[in-house]
């Protein structure tokens, strides 16, 4: 009886919500820039585009985990206070990250040229929190997983090119291929509409979660989270770990579409597949050291 009244309520949010969705390609124009941009450019800049100690610019480990961390709290903070605000909040802020990502072309001093780099970092992991809010809020559920899932391919195989361990990319290089990708973000941005008044889930709508799921959801995320950063720590203490990794992201977006094809929308069940899969990766990975 209170599974049919929970797929009875969830058919009848899709249906209020769906005439405010949009059903484009607009999110595979901006979701796969943001991913090269995001990983491949700015997280990992430090093994491939020789950023720490190896260029004039002096940056430590120690300030930009604090960037990142102030990022990731402060997206989640304003996402919190101000929720349908996502679009505006890109508006303002990828401009700056833009500007900021000119300047570091410029020869100024490396203290200048460190900030400015932090401050274009600051936008980027900023921008995790409002791109997933944009993509439920602006975009429908086949739109998300159908570019999702073509960004993460698209954008891994991008990443693994561009952390190769054959040919170096030079600063200059990296530069102009964030001016590249943070332009496209920010025109993109705007041709997204800002106002769509997408109806939230009310008290009124009575809706309730078993706790088990509840929690299920929480031990994925934080499980999902732990997994990524051990993934991420392994694959750069190897020869061509970075490329490696990012190349069978790609692999796993296409294994991740034929799954879904297999077994209906049901994420809960592609989250345990993949679990699988990645303990046995991780197995692979330790018994080849």
């Amino acid at each position: 009886m209170q599974k049919n009244r929970l797929k009875i309520l969830s058919k009848q949010i899709q249906n209020e919500n769906g005439q405010y969705h949009i059903n484009s390609s607009l999110l595979l124009l901006f979701s796969t820039p943001f991913i090269v941009w995001q990983m491949g450019v700015i997280f990992y800049s430090g093994t491939t585009m020789s950023l720490f100690g190896r260029t004039p610019i002096p940056l430590t480990q120690e300030d930009t985990t604090l960037v990142i961390a102030a990022g990731y709290l402060l997206s989640i903070l304003a996402l919190c206070l101000f929720p349908r605000k996502a679009v505006w909040m890109e508006r303002i802020l990828l401009p700056i990250a833009l500007v900021a990502t000119v300047f570091m072309l410029l020869p100024f001093s490396p203290v200048i040229i460190t900030v400015l780099f932090y401050m274009a970092a600051f936008v980027c992991v900023f921008t995790i929190g409002t791109m997933m809010s944009v993509a439920s809020q602006h975009f429908t559920v086949d739109t998300t997983w159908r570019d999702g899932i073509i960004s993460m391919t698209v954008g891994g195989v991008l990443i693994s090119i561009l952390q190769n361990d054959l040919f170096d990319i030079d600063f200059t290089l990296f530069v102009l291929l964030s001016v590249l990708l943070i332009t496209m973000l920010t025109a993109l941005f705007y041709l997204i509409p800002a106002k769509i008044e997408v109806p939230f889930v009310t008290r009124q709508h009575k809706p309730q979660m078993p706790k088990i799921l509840f929690i299920g959801i929480w031990l994925i995320s934080g499980f999902s989270t732990l997994l990524v950063c051990f993934a991420s720590s392994y694959a750069e203490s190897v020869p061509g770990g970075v490329s490696a990794i990012y190349l069978s992201a790609a692999v796993m977006a296409v294994l991740l579409h034929i799954l879904r094809k297999r077994l209906g929308a049901n994420s809960i069940r592609i989250f345990g597949v993949f679990f699988a899969i990645s303990v046995f990766g991780f197995v692979i990975a330790y018994l080849s050291i």
